[in-house]
């Protein structure tokens, strides 16, 4: 199974080495969409082996998935990983997110944190006002 890792960037210069470092331990399939950065972005990820599709301009970060999608589709790649340049995402993470697609469980997998986010602080939000209340 060819799993591609997508990673739509801007001006993550910074924290792109780093990134694809440690994914390229997971593939060699590494597609970088650099939209429209200024900085050294585009090269640091061809130097470390990554498909590097530009934009000349930034034109945002739904843009770039699709340009990362058809460059995967163009790739025949199975199986597609998006990946946040900042460094958000844990690489470590990415082997329980597509175990129910290599396991035929699933067709599409969505990871967010966002439930979590929502949940801490509907806890924090209750303890804080069981403080206030008391």
């Amino acid at each position: 199974m060819k799993i591609t890792i997508g990673i739509p960037a801007y001006n993550e210069a910074r924290n792109i080495a780093i990134i694809i470092t440690k994914l390229k331990k997971i593939t060699d399939s590494i597609i970088v969409c650099d939209d429209g950065s200024t900085d050294m972005t585009s090269d640091i990820s061809k130097n470390l082996g990554a498909i590097v599709v530009s934009h000349k301009k930034n034109m945002g970060y739904g843009v770039a998935i699709n340009s990362i999608f058809q460059k995967s589709k163009e790739m025949n790649s199975d199986l597609l990983v998006t990946f946040d340049a900042d460094g958000q995402h844990r690489v470590e993470d990415i082997e329980k997110v597509i175990e129910p697609i290599k396991n035929n469980d699933a067709d599409l997998v969505i990871g967010s944190d966002f439930w979590l986010k929502k949940v801490m602080c509907l806890i924090i939000e209750k303890l804080v006002l069981k403080l206030l209340l008391k």
